[in-house]
């Protein structure tokens, strides 16, 4: 029997107001890279109320300073209405766990090792398989009910022991704690400041680095992957990047 593939649309770092565009849909909202841009979402959601029809909160991998947020009202009020919250780091999975949240392991909890600068990476066979690790946090009480992986190369092989959300076109190559954007116009000392405060001056800024496939967008580096990748794509659930 034919059914209808599961499609997310990736509309995590994006400016706000982009945010009307998607009220029908079925989206991510919140951050894989910046404690910032979360914490100012969880502030503008609960100020505008949008009519989402549907969101899943993403959260960041917090720093030290920002972790209190997720015992904040402002981060319960957003998280009672999402329809899952997806963590990338396990001391977030096993805080949302005890609150009974159902969670989704993001995509940055897994590192396999990707970069298509090098032939031998991106053409070599992979066999993905995470039951070793889902079994291990499901011992530390850690509840969740899928996860999300990159593409990491041409011949990938997945076992599904969870259900499991493919991101595409873009492929998450690095994530750092220093934003070069944040202190753009505070002069070049403060430039590269690690966590430092800022008016989100990168939201929905794509930077094309010169002669290869690779954008920046705040603190993150991702890979636009080519034609190649869509037969991995088939009958898989998507979380889709539709502005790129």
């Amino acid at each position: 029997m034919s059914h209808k593939r599961k499609i997310l649309i990736n509309c995590t770092d994006v400016r706000f107001d982009i945010l009307e565009n998607y009220l029908d849909k079925e989206i991510l909202i919140g951050s894989y890279a910046c404690d910032n841009y979360f914490i100012k979402i969880l502030e503008f959601l609960n100020e505008r109320r949008l009519r989402l029809k549907s969101y899943e909160l993403v959260v960041p991998i917090l720093s030290e300073s920002q972790i209190a947020i997720l015992k904040s009202e402002l981060f319960k009020k957003t998280a009672k209405k999402a329809k899952k919250i997806v963590v990338n780091d396990y001391g977030t999975l096993k805080l949302l766990s005890q609150e009974n949240y159902t969670c989704r392991l993001g995509r940055l909890l897994f590192h396999p090792y990707r970069d298509s600068r090098y032939e031998e990476v991106e053409n070599r066979q992979v066999h993905i398989q995470y039951s070793a690790l889902t079994e291990l946090l499901i011992r530390k009480g850690c509840k969740f009910d899928s996860m999300e992986i990159d593409l990491v190369s041409k011949n990938m092989e997945i076992d599904r022991d969870l259900d499991i959300y493919i991101h595409y076109p873009l492929r998450l190559l690095s994530v750092t704690r220093i934003c070069e954007f944040c202190g753009e116009t505070e002069g070049q000392s403060v430039r590269f400041a690690a966590e430092k405060k800022c008016n989100l001056e990168c939201m929905s800024v794509y930077i094309q680095v010169e002669n290869t496939s690779c954008v920046k967008r705040g603190r993150a580096v991702y890979e636009k992957l080519n034609e190649d990748y869509e037969n991995l794509c088939k009958d898989q659930k998507l979380i889709v990047e539709e502005r790129i």
